[in-house]
């Protein structure tokens, strides 16, 4: 498919995702999803991905920036880690303004990310290639 096609595609697929989430907030409850929401939405995160494989999304160029590649790296551990420093965080802050509250959850989940990171994840993964090598996911 022409790069200028995908590119329209994707961006439009987008434009389709923030509509959705507008439209229809961020709980599946609505009746939308299951009458065909559920494959719109799949429908168009293949879209996107399609565009952003072959580098024809503009996107691309925030999507392969520092900052992002480097959450993208530590994302397991992101995801593992903020919901038991946020529910520590909200048992023992309770007081001050929430979105400072927020700050200081992602900021704590960061620095545990990032020990995570440098002390576990990724000696296993010195191990893990020194085994078996360092194999693309794709070819």
């Amino acid at each position: 498919m022409p790069p200028k096609i995908l590119n329209l595609l994707a961006t439009s697929s987008f434009i389709g995702f923030i509509y959705i989430k507008y439209r229809f907030g961020s709980l599946p409850v609505h009746p939308f999803f299951f009458q065909g929401g559920f494959t719109v939405i799949a429908v168009l995160a293949g879209t996107i991905i399609l565009a952003a494989a072959e580098g024809a999304w503009f996107a691309n160029r925030i999507l392969i920036s520092r900052p992002l590649t480097i959450i993208g790296k530590v994302s397991y551990g992101l995801y593992l880690w903020h919901v038991p420093v946020f529910f520590v965080l909200g048992k023992h802050v309770t007081s001050g303004p929430k979105p400072l509250r927020i700050l200081i959850g992602i900021v704590i989940a960061s620095a545990v990310t990032s020990l995570s990171w440098y002390f576990v994840e990724k000696p296993f993964l010195n191990v893990k290639n020194r085994r078996y090598g360092n194999v693309p996911a794709i070819p």
